[in-house]
């Protein structure tokens, strides 16, 4: 699924590290710790394609999807709990306008044999089973779905943003995310700054909502990792990740 490769990253004459190479495999759970300064966001930041290794490679599948969890995120505070999870289909909205366009395309062509008509044929079919598995019809439902998944409650769907917390701002964009149906999920300690009984909380959610997916999590918290979980220990004063498996 994600293959790393001799990734390092250099700042001026200071080497942040240097030669990791790391595979994680189909529905695969990763959790990178380390110590503040190690690299742990910044190798996040590589993998989701943000920032750029000084030398080596990462490899992923040439249509794989990416969803990126920030520690600082933008919210639009007067939006409803339900509307701003919503907004997680720009990209249905996108490629449903997309295949109004091959359509129309497709009929006034009449060059049935030729390069240009198949590659019409295969990005429409591309684009509508994207449609279908980003959920289609059912969007709204799949949306609430979601959202009480990670812990909200019907009457919270109709209230705004800037009545929850950093904490519950955080899960609407997990949501977000896990609607998005990306292929590798990328968590950057979601629960930072969380009190110990609401991060407990959010991580008996993160555990159910994240079950059979390919995630890569920066936390603090050790018990983000379940059992069958790896754990990378990222080290700036080491030259490569340790993995252990928990």
């Amino acid at each position: 699924m994600l293959s790393l490769t001799n990734i390092t990253v250099h700042f001026g004459q200071r080497t942040l590290f240097e030669h990791i190479d790391l595979f994680i495999g189909q529905r695969e759970r990763v959790g990178l710790v380390g110590r503040n300064g190690a690299g742990k966001s910044t190798l996040l930041k590589i993998i989701a394609g943000i920032q750029r290794p000084s030398e080596g490679s990462v490899g992923l599948p040439k249509e794989a999807q990416i969803g990126y969890l920030p520690q600082e995120m933008e919210h639009n505070e007067e939006a409803t709990i339900l509307a701003e999870a919503m907004s997680a289909f720009a990209e249905t909205q996108r490629l449903e306008e997309r295949v109004e366009e091959l359509s129309n395309e497709l009929t006034n062509r009449t060059d049935y044999e030729s390069l240009e008509y198949s590659r019409i044929i295969e990005e429409l079919t591309a684009a509508n089973e994207r449609i279908d598995l980003l959920g289609g019809a059912s969007q709204e439902e799949q949306v609430q779905r979601i959202l009480q998944g990670l812990g909200f409650l019907a009457k919270d769907m109709s209230r705004t943003m800037s009545e929850f917390s950093g904490g519950w701002k955080m899960r609407v964009e997990l949501a977000k995310l896990l609607l998005r149906s990306p292929d590798l999920l990328l968590l950057d300690e979601p629960t930072a700054h969380l009190d110990p009984p609401t991060a407990e909380a959010l991580v008996r959610d993160l555990r159910a909502a994240l079950t059979g997916r390919v995630v890569v999590c920066v936390t603090h918290d050790d018990d983000l990792a379940g059992p069958g979980d790896t754990v990378v220990e990222l080290s700036a004063t080491r030259p490569s990740a340790d993995a252990a498996v928990r």
